[in-house]
């Protein structure tokens, strides 16, 4: 399909459009019959000879005709193109609940390289008859990165933005934490941690109107191995930031009239895992990211979360 991408639409023989007698192919047909016929076929038989090459010739035409259709069919509208922020958002469903998914690699539907609780939660919630999407796309990752993505991703005038979608979700699912608190000095998508308070109460504000309940996640742990960080993060620097979402994001739902749900998947892993670990089975060795098993044990809780805020909606 890459070739396709230059024009979503070709033109379908301009050249020749209204003349099939300009056809080179039907034009040889025709006079190679009208030879046969002439030197070849008895005079009795040349009637039905030239006949029956009119059909084939009407047929190859129709063929070929149909091919073309089919053409202009596959290509037109054309997909609408990947932008900075994933895929273009898809329509909500008018009959299920509706569901939209936004984090980083943690949330990732790729299974499993790394990949997150996304591919689990994806599979859960079709099971239960409910539509859910992924900020980015499913297949492509939805990479949400840091909160300065996040601000541009979430803003109308950004094309592709993820709350470019008609109608109202029931549930907005977020999360943010582990691209803003990686070292200054080892990554440019560091965000300071005042900052990341106040960016993440900016997202709120714009996901709050677009949905029924808002949840947000912590961000999940990092090992706790002396001389090890991934990229400058930190264990300590994880607890910090949560600590700065937790209050920030507590104003921000109060000011909109709202309670600040809370998927504590820090806490969740922390209780498999234990305070503090060096190493789980959840978890990749000396990583952020998560094995399968642990992909599957946070998509557990996900679910939970979501179908408890669902009750919300519907009582």
């Amino acid at each position: 399909m890459d070739e396709e991408k230059g024009n979503a639409l070709e033109p379908m023989n301009s050249r020749t459009t209204g003349d099939e007698a300009a056809n080179p192919v039907t034009s040889s047909l025709w006079s190679t019959s009208l030879a046969l016929s002439c030197y070849y076929v008895p005079r009795r038989y040349q009637l039905a000879f030239l006949g029956l090459t009119l059909i084939l010739i009407s047929v190859y035409v129709i063929s070929s005709s149909q091919k073309q259709t089919w053409k202009l069919r596959l290509r037109w509208p054309p997909p609408p193109p990947v932008t900075a922020c994933g895929d273009y958002p898809s329509p909500l469903s008018t009959t299920q609940p509706n569901v939209l998914i936004i984090g980083d690699s943690i949330s990732m539907p790729v299974p499993y390289s790394p990949g997150g609780y996304g591919a689990p939660v994806h599979q859960a919630l079709k099971y239960l008859s409910i539509n859910v999407w992924h900020s980015g796309g499913w297949k492509k990752g939805g990479q949400a990165s840091n909160t300065i993505k996040g601000l541009k991703c979430t803003n109308p005038s950004t094309p592709g933005n993820w709350l470019n979608f008609t109608g109202t979700y029931d549930i907005i699912h977020f999360n943010f934490g582990l691209h803003d608190l990686v070292a200054a000095s080892e990554n440019s998508e560091h965000v300071d941690i005042t900052q990341y308070g106040l960016n993440l109460a900016e997202i709120y504000a714009r996901l709050a109107p677009r949905a029924k309940h808002v949840i947000w996640t912590t961000t999940t742990p990092c090992p706790s191995i002396p001389g090890f960080s991934s990229k400058g993060r930190t264990e300590e620097n994880v607890r910090l930031y949560n600590t700065e979402a937790l209050q920030s994001l507590q104003a921000a739902a109060s000011a909109v009239g709202k309670p600040l749900l809370v998927d504590d998947l820090y806490a969740a892993v922390n209780s498999y895992c234990g305070v503090n670990y060096t190493q789980c089975d959840l978890q990749q060795p000396h990583n952020v990211h998560f094995e399968p098993k642990g992909n599957d044990y946070m998509g557990i809780h996900v679910v939970a979360n979501i179908i408890k805020a669902l009750g919300k909606s519907r009582s």
